[in-house]
């Protein structure tokens, strides 16, 4: 059938209208492509301006720094301490890449954090110990694991919150009420309880007797000179000081009970990972034994969002290990290890290492300076070896994927739960599988997350 005259009207104007549609379309992905790369200009513009501001305000500081009183002198504030220690980063897939740096770094109570902390406004950039006993649900100190700032520039692409509680265990709690009300065997055990200096006491009065008489026994026995005498005396002497103290530390222990935690036991960490150099951030909550939570954030421009983080700490005896894995991903498997691992630097635990001495001074100032630079200097490398660019996919979509994710795992932990945590108790970990897993409302063995994610401050980071 022929169609009509009028309907060949009306094909031409459908025929305009998708060409007119078409280019619109067509003007719109020219928009966007001409707005993202003036976007990508701007950031590279920014980032070599802010490199060359800070790099030389880092200069200026370091020798401004010599001139300083406390420099010679030394500073010492409470509620800081200073470790030492090194970064360790591995990459197996698609390349081999492997480096280690050096990182001098704080530890520091929020609850009387020092002044400079509060002076430069660091302090400001991170959660109150409130806030951290809030979304923890702990009780006891918080201590933030970070680098200072110096000279006005920060670099931490991850800091940590150590959440601790006062209250111990169930045995330890109740025998803390015992003793308050007054309990008659608590207060038996502590009267038998006799000190060690009175104990020590009565054990050299009996051996001055027992000198006293042997002595006195001259039927055909040759005396000993007075040295071998006094010698045997000593010898005696820390004989008892040794029974003595042994019998203490054994009423000590049995008079104590028996558990498994400390006034100040770590019960939840909390993660606040920063990308560079975009400044976005996500920040929830994970246990210092080890948790396997979504990755909920793009840190590398050369790392896809696939697989999840296996994230662990521990702070204990002067010693600290911080230790976060990419496990799980599709083709890659567990592809990268990050960790860190020192020590409490007792030769300078209260001062900064601009106000620590000329050594410290030149081995550790400057330190967020100086991890930006390591940071873009394996990223030349990474890029050299022919590693794939992967551009921010968006913080939104970040956010939905692990928030999916983070349900996936909770599920997991809800099914695998009691295995997992034979599996701690046995000594064994597999991060693939075996290692914690939970999320958001996850229970079992895992922790909370309790997501939260903040994004880039200003243009052109915005993503």
């Amino acid at each position: 059938r022929r169609p009509g005259k009028g309907s060949r009207p009306k094909g031409k104007k459908a025929t305009r209208a998708q060409a007119e549609h078409g280019d619109a379309v067509h003007v719109t992905s020219f928009s966007a492509g001409a707005w993202q790369v003036m976007q990508s200009l701007a950031q590279v513009a920014s980032l070599l301006a802010a490199m060359v501001w800070h790099c030389s305000c880092a200069t200026l500081g370091t020798l401004l720094s010599l001139l300083h009183p406390s420099m010679w002198m030394g500073e010492s504030h409470a509620g800081v301490t200073f470790y030492d220690g090194r970064v360790f980063h591995s990459r197996t897939r698609p390349v081999m890449n492997v480096f280690a740096y050096p990182l001098r770094f704080a530890v520091i109570d929020l609850d009387a954090p020092p002044p400079w902390f509060v002076s430069s406004g660091q302090a400001g950039d991170h959660m109150t110990a409130a806030e951290v006993r809030a979304r923890c649900g702990t009780d006891g100190p918080v201590r933030l694991l970070t680098s200072p700032w110096s000279f006005g520039y920060v670099q931490n692409p991850i800091s940590v919150y150590y959440g601790y509680r006062q209250t111990c265990d169930a045995e330890m709690s109740e025998r803390t009420e015992l003793a308050d009300k007054g309990n008659a065997e608590v207060a038996k055990a502590d009267a038998r309880t006799t000190p060690k200096n009175s104990r020590l006491r009565k054990a050299q009065k009996i051996l001055k007797t027992q000198n006293t008489q042997t002595t006195q026994q001259k039927s055909g026995q040759t005396r000993k000179t007075d040295k071998a005498e006094k010698f045997e005396k000593v010898e005696e002497v820390e004989k008892v000081e040794s029974a003595v103290g042994k019998g203490d530390a054994a009423s000590s222990s049995s008079s104590s009970p028996h558990h498994a935690c400390s006034p100040e036991t770590l019960a939840v960490c909390v993660a606040e990972v920063t990308n560079t150099p975009w400044g976005e951030r996500v920040v929830f909550n994970f246990r210092p034994a080890g948790q396997r939570v979504p990755k909920a954030l793009h840190v590398s421009p050369f790392m896809d969002m696939l697989g999840d983080w296996d994230i662990s700490a521990t702070h204990a005896d002067g010693e600290m290990t911080l230790d976060v894995n990419v496990v799980g991903h599709p083709v890659y498997g567990d592809y990268f290890r990050a960790s860190l691992k020192a020590k409490r630097d007792d030769g300078a635990p209260r001062a900064r290492s601009e106000r620590a001495g000329v050594v410290r001074l030149l081995k550790h100032a400057c330190t967020p300076h100086r991890v930006a630079l390591w940071i873009y200097q394996q990223a030349l490398v990474v890029i050299w070896r022919g590693v794939r660019f992967f551009p921010p996919p968006g913080l939104a979509a970040v956010a939905a994927a692990g928030a999916l994710r983070g349900a996936e795992l909770a599920t997991a932990q809800a099914l695998l739960g009691p295995a997992v945590e034979r599996g701690r108790e046995a000594g064994t970990k597999t991060v693939s599988q075996g290692g914690t897993v939970g999320s958001g409302g996850g229970g079992g063995g895992g922790c909370p997350l309790r997501f939260s994610w903040r994004g880039a401050k200003k243009w052109p980071w915005n993503t």
